[in-house]
């Protein structure tokens, strides 16, 4: 996968192989239903931060998912990040 990203790509990402943070993650099958509106999605991000969890979860690529994870709080808080992921992570679904 690290291959497909392009070398700016790659230098914005290059800083997180080297992190020392660790997130607890939330147990894979623990996101709420992605409906928006809904308490847990009141905002776009919200409801886009889910359904990108909730296509994490659903995805085959074990490798996929670990890169994924370790990205998971940035996907979380970061819409740039979340749309930046989106791609890749649609991508895992269809392969």
């Amino acid at each position: 996968m690290w291959n497909r990203f392009s070398v700016l790509e790659k230098s914005l990402l290059r800083p997180m192989l080297s992190s020392r943070y660790k997130v607890q993650a939330a147990a894979r099958m623990s996101w709420p239903d992605v409906i928006f509106t809904s308490r847990e999605a009141s905002s776009h991000m919200q409801w886009a931060s889910l359904w990108a969890g909730k296509l994490i979860s659903r995805c085959q690529d074990e490798k996929a998912v670990t890169l994924f994870k370790a990205c998971e709080h940035s996907i979380k808080r970061d819409h740039k990040v979340l749309l930046f992921f989106l791609q890749y992570i649609a991508r895992k679904l269809t392969h």
